[in-house]
């Protein structure tokens, strides 16, 4: 005769429902920490796109205001920026093929922020119409300078009256992100980046 082996009975009940327990528990901690991770990705590339936006803008904007005033044909009476009372829109002249006008491609470009639609538009004045050239822009700030002391632009001359004293643009955008984080209370939910530049066109006003 052989002898019963007791230890062969397997796992109770019991022991199965705290495996199963500790296993979702287990899991449900993996889980969590995955969609944290994963939120922070996206969120940092939100941010990360945020700002690239906002300094691909300023980039190209800043090229272009560089360039204004160009009149290597000496046309009298050539204004490169006139001041505009309107703060979210820039017209930039600059005789690029010198001819003596500003008809040609990219020589009289206007930047305009739409606030309905959170977006700057670039149009080149040519016939195709505003383009979007930024989208996201919260906030769009055109400032004018004149006179300088000591070689240096005067602060206090901010937004100058008169087209043919101006000197130097001043810049100022706010970018937000593309989506809201529920997550995050100030804006609504959205993260906000402000970028400001000061440009003194070499050409201007000659």
């Amino acid at each position: 005769m052989h002898k019963t082996d007791q230890n062969n009975a397997g796992f109770g009940i019991l022991e199965v429902l705290i495996a199963l327990a500790i296993g979702l528990i287990v899991i449900a901690s993996l889980g969590t920490v995955f969609l944290s991770q994963s939120k922070a990705y996206g969120v940092q590339d939100q941010v990360v796109e945020m700002v690239q936006t906002g300094r691909a803008a300023m980039d190209i904007m800043g090229r272009e205001i560089m360039m204004a005033g160009y009149n290597p044909s000496k046309t009298p009476g050539f204004v490169g920026i006139p001041y505009n009372s309107d703060p979210s829109i820039i017209d930039i002249y600059a005789d690029l093929d010198g001819d003596g006008s500003t008809t040609g491609t990219n020589e009289h470009i206007t930047y305009v922020l739409n606030p309905s639609t959170l977006r700057i538009t670039r149009n080149t004045n040519t016939g195709g119409g505003p383009q979007p050239f930024a989208e996201n822009i919260t906030d769009f700030s055109v400032g004018y300078y004149k006179g300088y002391k000591d070689g240096t632009v005067d602060p206090e001359d901010y937004r100058a009256a008169a087209t043919q004293e101006i000197r130097q643009i001043r810049i100022a955008l706010t970018v937000r992100t593309r989506r809201a984080d529920r997550d995050f209370a100030p804006d609504n939910g959205y993260r906000t980046h402000t970028l400001t530049s000061c440009f003194i066109p070499r050409n201007l006003n000659l």
